[in-house]
């Protein structure tokens, strides 16, 4: 199992990691890291790299490259993400500040396929519990223009076809 803590003070960030044997507990690696939030992806792949080495895996090097998969080189889009994620709370005031903070990360980073997926998953959600029909269909219409976008930034991805079809489906009744 690996394990670990994430802790922000500032523009520090604290980054504990560990491995124990699922069978029996047994401690395998530990380490702990410190850095600038603004080498959080530098982060990343020094961390991927490490449990890599601690577990002893072979890997060539384009399967270490795919350990760390962020959508993004910007990490001001990358925490807005984040951010989305944590003030989520499936009520009004949740849903609001963070369709704000995917709002904001799209516009830091046009390309963040992950930024524009939860800008378009909140809206198809939020549509199911708009105030009127109007409001409704208008979330829902934004969250289908930004599936086809984002599948015209990545057509290979197979996944984006599954989150724009779900939509489709459940809430167009478009059955094809």
């Amino acid at each position: 199992l690996l394990e670990g803590s994430v802790r922000k003070d500032g523009e520090q960030l604290r980054v504990t990691a560990q491995l124990v044997r699922a069978s029996d507990g047994t401690h395998l690696w530990s380490k702990t890291y410190a850095r600038e939030l603004r080498d959080v992806f530098k982060l990343q792949d020094e961390i991927a790299r490490e449990i890599v080495e601690a577990l002893r895996i072979e890997l060539q090097p384009e399967q270490i490259r795919g350990l760390v998969q962020r959508g993004t080189n910007n990490p001001e889009a990358y925490r807005q993400v984040l951010f989305a994620g944590h003030v989520y709370e499936d009520d009004a005031p949740g849903d609001r500040r963070s369709m704000l903070a995917f709002r904001r990360a799209v516009a830091l980073d046009p390309q963040y396929i992950d930024a524009w997926l939860g800008l378009a998953d909140l809206l198809s959600y939020m549509g199911m519990y708009a105030d009127s029909a109007d409001e409704a269909l208008a979330g829902k219409r934004e969250a289908r223009a930004i599936m086809d976008r984002v599948i015209a930034l990545a057509p290979q991805r197979g996944d984006l076809y599954l989150h724009r079809a779900e939509p489709r489906h459940a809430e167009w009744w478009d059955w094809q």
